[in-house]
């Protein structure tokens, strides 16, 4: 058994001063104030971070042959212990590459546990594609979906798309039944459209204010449905750069901390120096951090 004392302990609602934890054979046994093992030097502990939606970071990325593997190691550097990796639109072929890669990291024994596969796109809003390349940029289509996941069907946790497109609603209802996470993102939906698609099975945003119309007092759409409908949970993104601290406070207070969750929406050019770096079919440029 292992103990480690003197640590500041994040439990899941307050952290907790001086306090010690006991582990064996790789589960804690015991909570305690002991000063006795390891002393830790007020380091804090906490949870594993489970990040539910990131493209990349230290260089690699989640669309490149072997790259979630690769990626699955470098998260444990930032104490993310699970996460989903998620794609870009691209085409079908590349898109398939990706679910490959998920498929091969899922089944490391090594690195951060890979939750599944997570498809942002093909089926989003030209206007509102953000980086997406609108050359790939499709309508939803039940069809395609069952086509493009041929052979991974049983790896695909999460997908966004436009339900308000044409076909979108037939394939939300067809992705919720078979207990896939449908979120709304990329979208120009409005409200009606919104509350419709909640209805057929979408139960989450797509990082809330970002790639979607900003709030109108009069024509609501996506956003304030997504703070106010009490059956649909709202991502964001959480380096206070996409989103004003301010609004981050406003999604907690509309949403509550149980219907809210950050994300970091990573790709490979976090934790690295400035340069170009790729995102799926795009070549993406950072400068100044």
């Amino acid at each position: 058994m292992t103990t480690l004392s003197n640590i500041k302990l994040f439990d899941g609602t307050r952290f907790r001063d001086e306090t010690s934890i006991s582990i064996h054979d790789g589960i804690i046994t015991e909570l305690g104030n002991t000063t006795t093992g390891i002393d830790m030097g007020g380091k804090m502990l906490s949870p594993g971070l489970i990040d539910l939606h990131m493209h990349g970071q230290m260089g690699e990325e989640s669309m490149r042959p072997g790259g979630v593997v690769r990626i699955a190691f470098t998260q444990l550097m930032f104490g993310v212990t699970s996460f989903c990796p998620a794609s870009v639109t691209d085409s079908d072929e590349n898109t398939r590459i990706f679910l490959e890669n998920v498929r091969q990291a899922m089944i490391s024994p090594k690195g951060a546990r890979v939750l599944g596969a997570y498809l942002e796109g093909p089926y989003l809003d030209h206007d509102l594609r953000g980086v997406h390349d609108e050359r790939y940029i499709k309508d939803p289509s039940v069809s395609h979906y069952i086509e493009l996941v041929d052979g991974y069907e049983d790896i695909i946790a999460r997908v966004t798309l436009a339900p308000e497109k044409n076909g979108g609603m037939e394939l939300v209802q067809y992705l919720a039944d078979q207990g896939i996470t449908v979120s709304i993102g990329h979208s120009a939906a409005n409200a009606e459209e919104t509350m419709d698609a909640i209805r057929h099975g979408v139960n989450t945003t797509t990082h809330t204010f970002n790639a979607m119309y900003p709030l109108h007092h009069r024509q609501p759409g996506v956003l304030a449905v997504a703070l106010t409908h009490p059956d649909i949970s709202a991502e964001f993104i959480a380096d206070m750069i996409h989103i004003d601290p301010l609004t981050v406070k406003l999604i907690y207070l509309a949403k509550g901390v149980e219907k809210c969750f950050y994300c970091t929406d990573s790709m490979e050019a976090a934790g690295m120096p400035d340069g170009d770096y790729q995102l799926g079919p795009s070549t993406i440029s950072v400068e100044n951090g």
